[in-house]
């Protein structure tokens, strides 16, 4: 299943930094993440980071990784900074903002409404 991340109010090379994060860590790199430009109908959207994902459990990985990322970032990170990741099969999303095993499930569970901030 492909997900597509975005930074929400990051810093000018976020989206690469948060890649070559993921490109380093064994269970981000297995997602082969690239990075894209943003959607038209988005205007301003900026970069996304694609990412195909295998399995539920490799989909709670890289949500892990993604967000630890988000969290050694804190210090110099700009007021409200964070990630936004979206399941393009069923346009699923959820908004993070830092490290959490429960807010991986939610992504990766049967049952779960279409958008939740937490």
């Amino acid at each position: 299943m492909p997900v597509r991340v975005a930074v929400v109010n990051g810093a000018p090379g976020d989206a690469e930094d948060l890649l070559r994060w993921l490109r380093t860590d064994p269970a981000g790199s297995r997602t082969e993440p690239s990075l894209t430009g943003g959607d038209a109908e988005q205007m301003g959207a900026g970069e996304f980071i694609l990412a195909g994902i295998a399995t539920t459990v490799a989909l709670a990985d890289f949500l892990l990784v993604a967000s630890t990322w988000l969290d050694a970032r804190r210090g110099r990170a700009p007021q409200g900074r964070r990630l936004r990741i979206e399941r393009l099969g069923d346009r699923t999303s959820v908004t993070i903002d830092g490290a959490s095993e429960e807010r991986a499930s939610y992504l990766c569970s049967s049952r779960r409404p279409r958008e939740r901030a937490v």
